[in-house]
């Protein structure tokens, strides 16, 4: 993915966050730092996953030392750019309705770095089908027990 693909997707994202919040005029005006936090959090991380690929090679050749200070510094960076959101995100939020401090995680889990809504995260549809070899989806659950035999498990 180019840079410019990667940002035509990214204001895609951010027209539709702001779409499915339906900003009021008052909210408008403190939208403005809102986007630049997640344009600034985008580019950051497309940064990150060029750089990742240019040292797909050097991972082999990495010890577990630099594994693991590699990973410190990431999680630093990422609650970073975590609180950066926050901070820009916070008087928005402020002046949300109930229904868009409903909507909002969802429409915004995306641009924060996190799995999206379509089962993505760990231990979701999509993991819980993969680990059992089962990806097509559908309304199929997993009946407990090694054999398949048990009760059925609710997904999640």
């Amino acid at each position: 993915m180019t840079q410019d693909d990667f940002n035509r997707f990214v204001d895609a994202r951010i027209a539709g966050i702001k779409a499915g919040l339906r900003l009021t005029g008052d909210q408008e005006r403190l939208w403005q730092p809102v986007e630049n936090a997640i344009r600034t959090n985008a580019g950051e991380r497309f940064t990150r996953f060029e750089q990742r690929r240019d040292r797909r090679d050097q991972r082999q050749s990495t010890d577990f030392m630099q594994r693991l200070e590699q990973r410190g510094a990431s999680m630093t960076e990422n609650a970073q750019r975590t609180t950066a959101i926050a901070t820009a995100m916070r008087p928005l939020w402020d002046t949300f309705n109930e229904d868009q401090k409903r909507i909002a995680p969802r429409l915004l889990r995306p641009v924060m770095g996190e799995p999206g809504w379509r089962g993505e995260r760990r231990g979701g549809r999509r993991d819980h089908a993969m680990h059992h070899g089962r990806m097509g989806g559908g309304m199929e659950h997993h009946r407990g027990g090694p054999h398949g035999q048990g009760q059925q498990q609710n997904p999640q």
